[in-house]
C-alpha cells in the first residue's frame, strides 16, 4: 500500500479535471510510487473542510486502485485546544474510513 499526504483540497473534481496538467502532477507521484513498489492500492489525504470524503479511482490498463480520502479539518473551533482535540476524533475517523 503506498499513502500520500497532499495540503490542497482534492474534491472538486471540476478545478482539477482529470486531462488538466495539474491534475496528472497530483495523481502522477502516487500512481508512480505504487508502479515503483508493485503496489495495486495507493491513498490520498488530502485536507477537508467538513465531513470526511472518500473516492476510490481504478487506475486504467491496471488492477490499480487509487483512493482519495478527505480528512476534515475543524472550521469553527472557538479555541486551539478544541481544534486540537477536533482534529483527534477525525483524524481517528479517517483511520477507521481507510481501513
Amino acid at each position: 500500500m503506498v499513502g500520500d499526504a497532499k495540503y490542497i483540497p482534492l474534491d472538486n473534481q471540476e478545478e482539477y479535471a482529470e486531462s488538466s496538467e495539474r491534475a496528472i502532477s497530483i495523481y502522477y507521484k502516487s500512481i508512480t510510487y505504487m508502479y515503483r513498489f508493485k503496489s495495486d492500492y495507493g491513498f490520498l489525504v488530502f485536507p477537508h473542510p467538513k465531513k470526511p470524503f472518500d473516492e476510490t479511482y481504478t487506475i486504467k490498463e491496471t488492477n490499480g486502485k487509487l483512493r482519495k480520502l478527505g480528512l476534515a479539518i475543524p472550521q469553527e473551533a472557538e479555541t486551539f485546544t478544541k481544534f486540537q482535540n477536533e482534529m483527534r476524533i477525525n483524524e481517528q475517523l479517517l483511520k477507521l474510513e481507510k481501513t
